[in-house]
């Protein structure tokens, strides 16, 4: 018998169209072309544009803000207001989202609430971010630009 392989170290998640049910399930495969997954959790949410799960932490995109719930209760945490024109989902790590909004990336602390804003670009951006910082990237004049911004630097700006 074959080793289970994990999905992934996090939650499979997914939204159900138009019932607003969103549903957290680990999934891993136990033998070839098998899956088993196991409902954790299963929260009814006002329209969510888009989630991200990161050490236990559930955030949701809606209408304007971004909720921080406990991934395994659902129990809301903290709401916080984002900036307009978010154009991307949320990305977590170590207590802090990042956020852009057409051509700028924001560093949110997902304790405090406190946003700053972490770098503006000539065109529209994506961003990421994971242990060692920020990584965003944007195209201008044809050609891919990539850049990052330590941990440390977006913890400060936080401050």
């Amino acid at each position: 018998m074959a080793a289970t392989r994990p999905l992934a170290q996090s939650v499979v998640r997914h939204v159900l169209g138009a019932s607003s049910s969103t549903q957290l399930r680990k999934a891993w495969y136990p033998w070839p072309r098998m899956t088993v997954a196991l409902l954790l959790l299963q929260l009814h949410l006002d329209a969510p544009r888009a989630l991200a799960l990161r050490a236990g932490r559930l955030l949701v995109w809606a209408n304007g803000t971004l909720a921080v719930r406990d991934a395994k209760t659902g129990e809301l945490l903290a709401t916080w207001n984002v900036p307009r024109g978010l154009t991307a989902a949320p990305d977590a790590h170590y207590g802090v989202a990042v956020l852009t909004a057409g051509r700028k990336v924001y560093a949110l602390s997902l304790s405090t609430g406190r946003m700053a804003l972490i770098a503006r670009t000539p065109t529209r951006v994506m961003a990421q971010i994971e242990a060692p910082g920020i990584a965003y990237a944007y195209n201008t004049g044809g050609h891919g630009v990539l850049r990052f911004v330590p941990l440390t630097v977006v913890q400060r700006a936080l401050r």
